[in-house]
C-alpha cells in the first residue's frame, strides 16, 4: 500500500512538472524541477534516504481532505440505502473505509480514532460487529440501517470533539449533489 501511495505521488509530480513544462514556466521551477525528476529517475534506488521520504510525506493531503472524501461517501451511503440500493451502498463503504485506510498511513497520529470508528461504526466486511453500518447494509433492513447511521453521525461528531475540532460537525444533508436517480438499482 505504501509502495502504491509513493508510486502515486511521484505520478502527480510527474504529470506536474510536465504541465509546469509544457508552460514554458519551467526556469521558474527548474531547482524543483530537476529534484523531482532526479527522484523519479532514482526511483527504487535502495539508497531513497529520508530527506525523500520526508519530502514525499510532506506532500501528502491533510485528514481534512481526506475527510471530505470520507464525508462524501458516508452521505452517497444514506442515500443508496433510502433508494434500496445496498449494492451501492457497499460499495460506498468499502471505499470509505479505503480512504480511511489511507488517513491512518498519512496520518499515524490519527490512526488509532480511525481504527476505532472504523470497528465501532462502519463494521469490518467480513464480520462486521452487531449495529455497525456494515451489519445495517447487510440486512438490506433501512430502519435498522438509519439507527446504525445515526450513531455513526454521533460517532464522527464525537470523535471531532475529542480531537479539538468540535466546530466540524457532520450533518447529512437535505438532499444529495447528486440526483435521487443515481442512487436507484439500475433494472438488469
Amino acid at each position: 500500500m505504501f509502495n502504491k501511495l509513493i508510486k502515486g505521488v511521484v505520478l502527480v509530480f510527474a504529470v506536474v512538472i510536465l504541465l509546469f513544462g509544457s508552460l514554458k514556466l519551467k526556469p521558474i521551477f527548474a531547482e524543483t524541477y530537476t529534484q523531482v525528476q532526479t527522484w523519479i529517475n532514482s526511483y527504487g534506488d535502495p539508497n531513497l534516504n529520508d530527506d525523500k521520504l520526508k519530502v514525499l510525506a510532506d506532500l501528502q493531503p491533510g485528514l481534512g481532505v481526506i475527510m471530505q472524501e470520507i464525508g462524501r461517501r458516508f452521505t452517497a451511503i444514506y442515500f443508496a440505502c433510502r433508494a434500496g440500493n445496498w449494492d451501492l451502498a457497499n460499495y460506498e463503504l468499502k471505499e470509505l473505509r479505503e480512504a480511511q485506510e489511507v488517513g491512518e498511513i498519512t496520518r499515524p497520529k490519527r490512526k488509532e480514532a480511525l481504527i476505532s470508528f472504523e470497528e465501532e461504526f462502519l463494521g469490518s466486511a467480513e464480520n462486521p460487529k452487531e449495529g455497525t453500518l456494515q451489519d445495517a447494509i447487510n440486512k438490506k433492513n433501512f430502519l435498522v440501517f438509519n439507527r446504525s447511521f445515526k450513531s455513526a453521525i454521533g460517532g464522527c461528531n464525537d470523535c471531532h470533539k475529542s480531537t479539538g475540532f468540535s466546530y466540524i460537525k457532520y450533518k447529512l444533508p437535505k438532499s444529495s449533489e447528486l440526483p435521487l436517480e443515481f442512487f436507484l438499482e439500475k433494472e438488469k
